[in-house]
């Protein structure tokens, strides 16, 4: 398995975002595809930096999230409760 770079490390666990890596995008390494190809990773949720804050760490959070690509390039990001819920809807049809 191949991991992406790591975006972020928060305490021992590193992690990395939905998008993918070099290795992926090689037309060998999608061989045979026909569909795209995902990506499961985690993104990093912007938080405002407060003005009135004095020193200390810069607070920050994360979503996991689905990344699709091709060959092409890369498709789409999106939440993966998000994609979770599509899913559901769709099954629902």
């Amino acid at each position: 398995m191949i991991e992406n770079p790591t975006d972020a490390d928060v305490g021992n666990i590193n992690f990395g975002n939905s998008e993918p890596s070099p290795q992926d995008k090689k037309p060998a390494s999608m061989k045979g595809y026909t569909q795209p190809s995902i990506v499961l990773g985690y993104e990093v949720d912007p938080v405002p930096y407060d003005p009135n804050k004095i020193g200390g760490t810069t607070d920050r959070t994360f979503h996991r999230s689905v990344g699709f690509y091709t060959t092409n390039g890369f498709i789409i990001n999106i939440k993966f409760d998000d994609f979770v819920d599509l899913v559901k809807k769709l099954n629902k049809n």
